[in-house]
Parts: C-alpha cells; structure tokens; sequence
C-alpha cells in the first residue's frame, strides 16, 4: 500500500502538467513575480484572457491595469540608456540594452523602432569614419604625389619614377571617384560637401571628374557656400589670349617631364580653346601622338622583358600604363588578358588547395 501512494505522488506533478489532474495556481503571486523580475512580455501574456469566474479575477484585472504604465516607463527608460550610449558612439552597447529589452518584452513596437534607429545611428557614423578616411587618404595622396612629380621631371627617362606616379595616379583617380560621390551625396551647401570637393580638386582628374567636379562647385558657388565672382573684363579677347597662354605653357611642362596621360588631357584643351588653323598648337599635336605611340612600344617591351624573368605583377604594370595611353591598342590589351587569365588561373588553384 505504502509503494503504491509513493508511486502516485512521484508522477503526480506529470499528471498536472499534462492537465489530467486539476491545478491550483496562485496566478497573481506568479505575476507579481514576473513583474518584479520585468518580465513584463510574459506577465501582459499571463493577464492577456482572465476569467471573470476565477477567484483571482479582480486582483488580476488591478495588475493588467497596473502593467500598462510600467511597460511604458520601462520602455521610455531602455530607449534613454540606449541614446545615452549613443551619443558616445557606444554602438555595440546601445544595440545590446535594446535587445536585452526586447527579450523581456518581445512585441514592443517602440523598442523594434528603437532598435531600427540605432541601427541607422550606427551606419551614419561609419560612412562618417568612411568619408573621414577618404579626405584624409586625399590629402595624403596630393602630398605624395607632388612629390613623385618633383622626382620624375628631375630624371623623366627614368621608368621606375614614371610607373610609381602612374600607381600613385591611379590610386588618386579611384579616391577621386569616391570624394565625389560623397560631395554628390550630401546636403547642398553642406560643409562636408564643400571639403569633399576641396580634397578631389587637389588630386589628378579625368576630363568626365573635372567636369563634375565643376559642376558641383557651381551648385556649391549658388548655395553661397564658396563666395567667388568672375572677374569682370571690358577685354574679353585680351582674356582668352592670356588663358591660351597659360594652357600651351602647362603643355610644354607635361611634355618636358613627359607626362603623358596628362599631356593628352591638357592638348584637348588646347584643342577646344585655340582658334582654328593654331598651326601651332596642329604640331604639337602631331608629336605628342609619335611621344606617345613610342611610350607605348618601350612599355610593351617592358612588360615583355618582366614577363618573360617570370615577374606578372610588373608586366601587368608596365601594360596597363601603355593600355591608359593607348587604350584601343589591340596587342596591348591581348597581352593584359592573357596575364590575367593567368593569375585567376593561380588563384583557383591556391583556392582548391587551401
């Protein structure tokens, strides 16, 4: 008899849970409980269906109307912390004071807001940091690069000076491209804006970045940001005599130090500002096309040379720099291709074995 009651009572417990047996639970110490532990999603749960014939029913229906305002001060003082820890660029810590609330209290819409702000909070500051790092690698560039320019036109045959400032201007192109769009992608007028462009202009430009470098200028200048004023002339053929002036000076320095790309940038200027028949300004044109054409040939054969010691990475360097002076030379982008496929070749095969 005695084995028989110390079996029923052991599986008692599983008899209650499965509901075979009646339960008696004190619902309104449990929700104290939860309340107390502010476990407010389970408590609002809990008091979500009361039955008017439960003896509990009013001592129940007092805590769901008490909860309310709790939640809410809870949720107004999980949103403070969070902006607090914000506000010092504590991201990682803000988003974990939010999900620590949501796991009490999983269906608060003004908490999934929250956390949808500090997740955008957070991605501002790192295109902040982004953009902070692009006008600082600009300024670091523009510095670089005078003084790659200042080696290469004191010794211009040497080939190593030249393809080192044709990396460095490659790298300024690229930065180039990102510090405008992050002009473009700001407010007009704003101040970061004015020292995105600020930055590019002091960097080498492509005639398409130049234009739009212009053109954002231009809205900077409408904004007031920038407060210039053509100068006024009653001479405006004197005027663009001395600008053509300038130009052809700026031309025979980047054919003095044999800067091609540059050369060919500064010519098409020279083109569109020089009146027609500048017999001139024909001839030049006529022997920057054979400078460039020659510069082309010895960097094809370099790259040849470096190919042929086994050194890709310097003939793919060497080609690519006659590729940007003559960009429809077939023979060159042929051998750019098969380098390439090469390397890709290498590249799947380190991956297969790693």
């Amino acid at each position: 008899m005695m084995r028989c009651l110390l079996v029923l009572l052991s599986i008692a417990p599983l008899l209650v849970a499965c509901g075979h047996l009646p339960r008696s639970i004190d619902r309104v110490a449990l929700v104290d409980q939860l309340v107390q532990q502010q476990e407010y999603g389970q408590a609002r749960r809990e008091l979500a269906d009361l039955d008017t014939s439960d003896p509990q029913f009013a001592a129940l229906a007092n805590r769901r109307r008490a909860l309310r305002p709790l939640i809410q001060q809870f949720e107004a003082n999980t949103v403070r912390e969070s902006e607090q820890l914000q506000r010092r660029n504590q991201w990682v810590e803000a988003l974990a004071v939010i999900d620590n609330g949501l796991q009490k209290l999983v269906d608060s819409d003004r908490l999934q807001a929250a956390r949808g702000r500090v997740l955008l909070g957070r991605d501002r500051y790192l295109e902040a940091i982004e953009t902070e790092l692009q006008l600082r690698q600009g300024e670091l560039l523009a510095k670089q690069q005078t003084l790659l320019e200042r080696r290469a036109k004191a010794k211009p045959g040497n080939i190593r000076y030249r393809l080192e400032l044709w990396r460095q201007r490659r790298k300024s192109a690229d930065i180039t491209d990102q510090l405008i769009a992050c002009a473009s992608g700001q407010s007009a007028g704003s101040a970061l804006a004015a020292d995105c462009l600020k930055v590019a202009e002091s960097l080498d430009q492509s005639p398409e970045q130049a234009q739009r470098l212009a053109q954002l200028r231009s809205g900077l200048q409408s904004k007031k940001m920038i407060h210039t004023r053509p100068p006024r002339s009653s001479e405006p053929g004197v005027n663009a005599q001395r600008e053509l002036s300038v130009l052809k000076q700026e031309y025979r320095d980047l054919v003095d130090a044999r800067w091609w790309p540059q050369a060919q940038q500064k010519m098409l200027e020279l083109q569109a500002r020089a009146p027609a028949g500048d017999k001139e300004v024909e001839t030049w044109s006529l022997k920057l096309q054979e400078s460039i054409d020659s510069e082309v040939q010895l960097f094809l054969k370099l790259g040849q040379t470096y190919y042929s010691q086994g050194s890709l990475q310097r003939a793919l360097q060497a080609w690519r720099y006659a590729a940007d002076l003559a960009p429809d030379d077939q023979e060159v982008q042929a051998h750019i291709g098969r380098v390439q496929r090469f390397l890709e070749k290498l590249q799947r095969l380190d991956a297969a074995e790693g």
